[in-house]
């Protein structure tokens, strides 16, 4: 990756930086595959897919909130973010129309069987909480289930169908604290496993 990744000597070009980009696509998507068919389902293993849909919950949120911004605009931004989640040919299945705002934020936001949407991540990270390994002595056994049931509860709440009779800033502004509370939420999530399982100057969960 580190090797694809070099861009080559002299000028700009940005034909040579799509290809470059799409070739560091297929390695991903390589690391991804070994990922998903080689490691053992062990405790490190879990921590790494944590990870993963932390990283990835946190990063659509950022990137929704902004494009969704702009998309109360301008829905020209729509097909470039549906690309973004590779998510064009999932909302070209489920509606015969051209990306429109709300369907958008539905698909990527709150369609739990959309694997790139942030509905999905917070799924799997209620699952994969559900398997961490506890401390018979510790009070705080059960509190990464607790945080991802509360950040699903934001997502649960979140009036989309009743936003969308309303005018577009509404639905926005909305969204964008929507966003803000989730981001916040996962890296809460985040330290609070960092804290329990990573940090050496507590006593380690084993």
């Amino acid at each position: 990756m580190e090797r694809d990744a070099r861009m080559p000597a002299g000028a700009f070009i940005t034909t040579t930086a799509q290809a470059t980009l799409d070739t560091l696509v297929l390695d991903l998507a390589a690391f991804g595959g070994m990922h998903l068919e080689n490691v053992t389902r062990g405790h490190g293993w879990r921590f790494l897919e944590l990870g993963r849909r932390i990283e990835r919950a946190s990063h659509s949120a950022e990137v929704l909130s902004a494009a969704v911004t702009l998309g109360g605009q301008d829905d020209s931004v729509l097909p470039p973010l549906l690309d973004i989640f590779d998510s064009t040919m999932t909302y070209r299945r489920f509606h015969f129309a051209r990306p429109a705002l709300a369907p958008a934020i539905h698909l990527l936001l709150l369609e739990e069987i959309n694997p790139r949407s942030i509905a999905y991540q917070l799924k799997k990270l209620g699952q994969l909480s559900r398997h961490l390994p506890v401390d018979s002595a510790s009070a705080s056994n059960g509190a990464e289930k607790a945080l991802t049931d509360e950040l699903q509860g934001h997502l649960l709440a979140f009036p989309l169908s009743k936003l969308a009779d309303q005018p577009v800033t509404l639905l926005v502004q909305n969204h964008t604290a929507l966003c803000d509370a989730l981001d916040k939420g996962l890296q809460k999530l985040s330290n609070t496993i960092t804290e329990r399982y990573f940090s050496h100057a507590t006593r380690q969960v084993r």
